[in-house]
């Protein structure tokens, strides 16, 4: 297939004929950069959607060639389509949600409907329904009675309605899910109750499998209009709808299951989801509750031990989970009985490690652990019984507490007397259920069951096994587990390095993975923390081994993270270890690279490297570079793009070494730093931006002779940038604080222009923030900086000096938080006073009283908390690479040696009481005292 297959007589022909190329390349491995690169350039031209449109409507094309359009496609409105963005404009929006859904239904092939349903959603996400009211109502008027084409429309319906699931209240919320509800609601049940027909038919061919997908997704659908408030028509209607719904909790279809399909699973799922929804938030409409009970425990009763169960177990399950738990509804387990066959046919059942079990746990290592300890999978067995257990704890602790202890010295004795290694893993497990009462957050578990022992059955049944390190790997990850969880109540930590240091050289890729994680969630712990710090060098390596240990665990987030967190905290390493480090991490870099797998891995192996390069001698720093150098030059002339921010960043770590002597290998950074290219991804920006911070902190007169031109056209063309004007204002910052003014004074007076141009024209909260630092930044460098400031901002307009601090200035000061920022605004504004002698001129004094007022209100407060030293070390990861910023580098700004701020304030009040006595103390009396009073 090429490019002259094509012809599209119409005036976009050449760059329908460029991207048709462009667009094959990208499916050939070889050619796939160049024609991404082609891609994005074609993206600035004004026919560019129009262009994918003339591809996707020609009947004539390719299918692989109209997918890889409809993916381009989807990922240019994922990346463009927002309010901010200039580069869709009004008239391109118009056209493309005009012709879109037409081409939803239009073209039958289900990969590209689906990329094109996907970039639907993406574009109601930020127009529906303001600038989108037809979007639903288009799509409602397509529904027919082919149900092929029916689930492409509820599908992107789906998509579109499933934010209800999570979002918050709010009126404009609610008026959304009204419009919706006028538009779909009565076509919704009649759909839903002809599909219930079809489904009777009993069919065995494609016709059955379609209807039941849309029997699934009518379900989803539901549920997800009902979650944020029960709209009044599915109210009136309810019977209907849940009498359709209650049919399919016990539904079975014979040729479905024969085909391999598990759709009819996935449809008691969701209706599970609409159950426990319904219980939960509208219990006094819901009145069919008894009647679906007693259906669910049939289905619970019914299911199998076969892994494709395991979802809608654990979805039925969590139905008696949430009757347990509601005061209204227990009384329906208020039955000795009951409970009792809940523990023995449900719980126990389902507490218990499978052959499904082991065998992922020997074969796929990386998906246990997922499952088993972050929870990303709400709907394993053992944790929907865990849940179970911990729900029925709420009301019938007391009475449960003695049956499931008498339950888990069954299993010990069971395992002593038999060596059953599964029957000590279900108490280890069936025991942290009942204890834990709280959840368990990243802190550990805070609640916990007060008629236990934690500490004793620890001892007794944990500790031995963990020292002695030969147990069956599934015990000793449920075990290492235990640890973990009841880190806030076990007394171990003076011994527990030497425990997992043991446990780390375990031949089993899991629990040395599970003892990595427990290192980590114990670094928090001081006494731990000294212990650690004795065996740093062996953990260091143990933990650096296990990243390549087995390929069946690669890429280890979990060892990684681990590690990266000892190297930041673990102070000073010896030069022999930071070899053997850097030069596995090198490996490990370069591997990653030709495999973009795992973004958080990725990050974190940077992250190690930066760690270990601060915390190592300069002299081994400038001898590994050598090494690390190459492997940063491969990436960039690779251009693998997910690793660019990072390379960038680490160039910064080392350049820190080299002080007014930048090697000629660095100085050749410069040109391509202004290369546009490097400029069109947006993740390199801030690491460019520090990279030039970087080459000024190491040499500034190389910088100030040669390059100080480009650095104020970098500004000039971010400051205009709602996104990065911070940026603008970090680069600014650095050179006012590594330069002298009489180097840059020249373009002061064009910087202040386009401050003020951009205060003009899109003056936002940020930018005001942003412009306060800088100018107190300013202000501070030099005490010759504060005259010259007064005189450049008056030379492009006479008062506008005054106008910038009473308007803009001085109304940020009190709204600062940051501790820091707060003492360097306060002292920079404080030192205006005597620095700019003119304010206390006819014309210009009445700004005293508002510049000493909000300096005032800006003073650092004594009682403000700050956050514990490297307390983000402990914080949620889940977004940690989305940034591609490496705090390991430590803070972007540059931290200037401050006096108290109080301090400066009462130097700088008694200087200037010495100087203009009657101003100062005129405005004392006047204005000062009512506001010491207020901060007293």
């Amino acid at each position: 297939m090429s490019s002259n297959d094509f012809h599209f007589p119409n005036p976009v022909d050449a760059l329908v004929n460029t991207m048709t190329q462009a667009l094959l390349n990208t499916m050939n491995p070889a050619t796939q950069k160049m024609g991404e690169k082609v891609l994005k350039g074609l993206e600035n031209d004004p026919n560019f959607v129009s262009g994918v449109f003339a591809l996707l409507e020609n009947g004539g094309v390719d299918v692989n060639l109209k997918l890889a359009s409809a993916i381009h496609l989807k990922n240019y409105v994922k990346a463009n389509w927002n309010a901010e963005s200039e580069e869709v404009s009004e008239g391109m929006r118009v056209m493309v949600k005009g012709r879109i859904v037409g081409l939803l239904v239009g073209i039958k092939v289900r990969a590209v409907q689906m990329q094109l349903s996907e970039a639907i959603v993406l574009i109601a996400q930020r127009d529906f329904p303001e600038n989108w009211a037809e979007l639903v109502p288009g799509l409602v008027g397509m529904l027919s009675g082919d149900y092929v084409q029916n689930n492409v429309i509820l599908s992107t319906l789906y998509g579109i309605f499933k934010k209800y699931r999570h979002e918050f209240r709010t009126n404009k919320l609610f008026s959304e899910i009204n419009y919706v509800m006028e538009t779909f609601a009565r076509p919704m049940l009649e759909l839903l109750k002809a599909t219930d027909v079809k489904i009777a038919e009993k069919r065995e061919d494609g016709e059955m499998k379609a209807a039941l997908e849309g029997m699934f997704l009518l379900s989803k659908i539901f549920y997800c209009l009902s979650c944020q408030d029960l709209p009044a028509f599915i109210e009136e209607n309810m019977k209907e709808f849940m009498g359709v719904f209650e049919k399919y909790v016990l539904y079975e279809n014979g040729w479905v299951e024969r085909e391999g399909s598990v759709v009819v699973e996935k449809i008691k799922s969701v209706i599970c989801d609409i159950v426990d929804l319904y219980l939960t938030r509208y219990e006094e409409e819901f009145t069919m509750l008894p009647s679906f009970i007693e259906k669910i425990w049939s289905l619970l009763m019914s299911l199998g031990k076969d892994t494709k169960y395991d979802i809608l177990m654990g979805h039925a399950i969590q139905i008696l989970t949430s009757v347990s738990k509601h005061p209204r509804h227990v009384k329906y387990l208020e039955n000795e009985e009951i409970i009792k066959n809940i523990c023995e046919k449900i719980i126990l059942p389902n507490m218990q490690a499978r052959e499904e079990d082991l065998e992922q746990f020997e074969d796929e290592p990386l998906e246990f652990i997922r499952k088993d300890l972050e929870g990303s999978d709400l709907d394993t067995r053992r944790r929907s019984a865990s849940e179970l257990i911990r729900g029925l704890m709420t009301h019938f602790e007391v009475q449960l507490t003695p049956l499931f202890l008498n339950y888990i010295n069954e299993c010990l004795n069971f395992n002593k007397n038999n060596k059953d290694w599964i029957s000590k893993d279900t108490a280890v497990h069936t025991f942290m259920s009942i204890a834990m009462k709280g959840q368990l957050t990243q802190q550990g578990i805070s609640q916990i069951n007060k008629n236990l022992n934690i500490q004793n059955f620890f001892e007794e049944n944990i500790l031995n096994e963990l020292e002695n390190n030969n147990s069956h790997p599934m015990i000793l990850v449920a075990e290492i587990k235990f640890l973990i969880i009841f880190r806030n109540q076990l007394n171990i930590s003076n011994k527990l390095p030497n425990i997992l240091l043991g446990l780390l050289k375990n031949n089993n890729s899991i629990v040395k993975t599970y003892s990595s994680i427990c290192l980590e969630k114990y670094l928090k712990n001081e006494l731990f923390l000294k212990s650690l710090f004795l065996l740093k060098d062996e953990i260091l390596i143990s933990l650096i081994n296990l990243l390549d240990f087995d390929t069946k665990i690669k890429p280890n987030e979990y060892a990684i993270r681990t590690l990266w967190k000892i190297l930041f905290l673990g102070g000073k390493i010896n030069s022999e270890k930071s070899k053997i480090i850097c030069e596995k991490l090198l490996n490990y870099i370069t591997e990653a690279s030709n495999c973009l797998i795992n973004s958080k891995y990725n990050h974190y192996l940077f992250e190690c490297l930066v760690s270990t390069l601060k915390n190592t001698d300069a002299s081994f720093v400038l001898t590994i570079e050598n090494v690390i150098i190459p492997c940063l030059q491969n990436i960039l002339i690779q251009d693998v793009s997910d690793f660019v921010p990072y390379v960038l960043q680490v160039y910064y770590i080392l350049l820190s070494f080299h002080k007014n002597n930048i090697p000629e290998i660095y100085k050749s950074l410069l040109p391509i730093i202004q290369q546009p290219i490097l400029w069109e991804t947006n993740s390199n920006i801030p690491s460019i931006i520090k990279l030039l911070k970087g080459f000024l902190i190491a040499d500034s007169n190389f910088i100030s002779q040669q390059f100080l031109q480009m650095y104020f056209g970098i500004f000039q063309k971010l400051v205009q940038s709602k996104s990065y004007d911070h940026l603008a204002f970090e680069l600014l910052d650095s050179i006012v604080s590594n330069l002298s003014i009489s180097i840059y004074q020249q373009y002061l007076q064009s910087v202040f222009m386009l401050i003020f141009q951009r205060l003009q024209s899109n003056k936002t909260p940020k930018f005001i923030h942003e412009l306060t630092i800088f100018i107190s930044t300013f202000i501070l460098s030099n005490d010759s900086n504060s005259p010259i400031l007064f005189s450049t901002i008056e030379s492009i307009q006479q008062n506008l000096f005054i106008m910038l601090m009473q308007q803009i200035l001085l109304p940020e000061l009190p709204k600062i938080s940051d501790k820091y920022k707060r003492n360097l605004c306060s002292n920079a504004f404080s030192k205006l006073l005597l620095l700019i002698p003119q304010l206390f001129q006819q014309g210009y004094d009445s700004i005293l009283p508002i510049l000493i007022s909000n300096v005032l209100q800006g003073l650092p407060q004594s009682n403000v908390q700050e956050d514990p030293e490297n307390a983000f070390l402990f914080d949620d990861d889940s977004n940690i690479q989305l940034s591609f910023k490496l705090v390991s580098l430590g803070n972007e700004k540059i931290f200037l040696q401050l006096p108290n701020a109080i301090d400066t304030f009462s130097h700088v009040l008694k200087s200037s009481f010495n100087a203009h006595p009657g101003k100062v103390i005129f405005f004392f009396f006047f204005y000062l005292d009512p506001i010491c009073i207020s901060r007293r």
